[in-house]
């Protein structure tokens, strides 16, 4: 498993263009690793939240090794990115039609946002662990 605190290779740049799905939602492949940095973990489990929903970014967080907290990261980081750039979206299209992107944005802010069953049962502690293992 992956150790607490240990910086991991992150792809530092992950959305759908860069996934290979299989056809039942599951993620299979990440490709377009040349960007990839030592980093945290939630900065790759957000983009897979973003890109495939969080059900599906957490499964594959777990699958990878990662625990609870950066998966509660990764997930917190892609609802307020999601939240942010819809806002900014929104906000700058000056009262004319709402920009092309508009459509995608609500669809990751919807992905981002879909519940899953480790909020609801894990009750983080609050003592400076990072449980990662």
């Amino acid at each position: 498993g992956v150790q607490p605190g240990a910086a991991v290779l992150v792809h530092h740049g992950l959305t759908g263009g860069h996934l290979v799905v299989s056809a039942d939602g599951r993620v299979r492949g990440v490709l377009g690793w040349s960007d990839a940095v030592l980093g945290d973990p939630a900065e790759d489990i957000a983009g897979l939240a973003l890109s495939v929903g969080s059900p599906a970014a957490v499964r594959a967080a777990t699958l990878a090794g990662y625990g609870a907290r950066p998966c509660l990261r990764g997930l917190w980081l892609a609802r307020c990115d999601a939240v942010i750039h819809l806002a900014e979206a929104l906000d700058g299209h000056g009262g004319g039609p709402p920009p092309a992107t508009v459509p995608l944005l609500r669809t990751r802010l919807r992905r981002a946002w879909e519940p899953i069953l480790l909020e609801r049962v894990t009750e983080l502690r609050d003592d400076g662990r990072d449980d990662t293992a």
